[in-house]
């Protein structure tokens, strides 16, 4: 994970009482060199995706502690964030999609 470009959430809200994972993302946000992205994933609200512009004018999603953390720990210009959870974040009518998949991992 210490070469990772792109971190994604799926699950785990990184508590503030995880010390240890919330100290290693930190640590590559702090390199200027790097430009870690982050995906979160969560059951709220519908099946969309939002980038991190729409994501800073949706207040609601802000208290979400995976979203905070996220944001604190990546910066708001790196963090996206898809509202339909898992499994519907891999799927498209029903079934599983490649560039669904593909979706949810590349982020430029």
């Amino acid at each position: 994970m210490k070469d990772a470009q792109h971190i994604v959430l799926m699950g785990y809200s990184l508590p503030s009482d995880d010390f240890i994972y919330r100290a290693f993302f930190a640590a590559h946000r702090s390199d200027p060199r790097r430009h870690v992205k982050c995906t979160v994933i969560d059951k709220r609200g519908n099946c969309e995706w939002l980038d991190p512009d729409e994501l800073g004018r949706r207040k609601d999603l802000h208290e979400n502690t995976a979203m905070g953390a996220a944001r604190d720990l990546f910066g708001p210009d790196n963090v996206r964030f898809y509202g339909g959870g898992v499994p519907d974040v891999f799927l498209e009518g029903g079934t599983v999609q490649d560039h669904a998949v593909e979706r949810l991992l590349v982020w430029n």
